[in-house]
């Protein structure tokens, strides 16, 4: 269930949360560390989805990027970490 957001998506938001939980417990049975923190599906058109898990909260967060727009390193690299430190920040206050 989403919290907050901008143009949200209930469906994808429990299509995504699934998505996440289903990988933690694949990475699991295949014996890989299961400390995710996030996945990217790139989409067409140059869009991807980045959806997130705030490490030690029940918190997940998700983002439509178009790279048409924005450089994907900006994106991932400062944005995104960024984001995480603002968020965790916010939570653990």
């Amino acid at each position: 269930m989403a919290i907050a957001g901008f143009n949200t998506n209930p469906q994808a938001c429990a299509l995504f949360n699934r998505i996440f939980a289903q990988l933690i417990k694949n990475l699991e049975g295949a014996n890989f560390p299961t400390n995710l923190s996030y996945y990217t599906l790139m989409l067409e058109d140059g869009k991807a989805v980045f959806v997130g898990h705030i490490k030690d909260s029940d918190f997940m967060y998700g983002m439509l990027a178009d790279f048409t727009k924005i450089q994907q390193g900006m994106l991932t690299n400062i944005v995104l970490l960024q984001f995480i430190k603002q968020i965790t920040t916010a939570i653990n206050d």
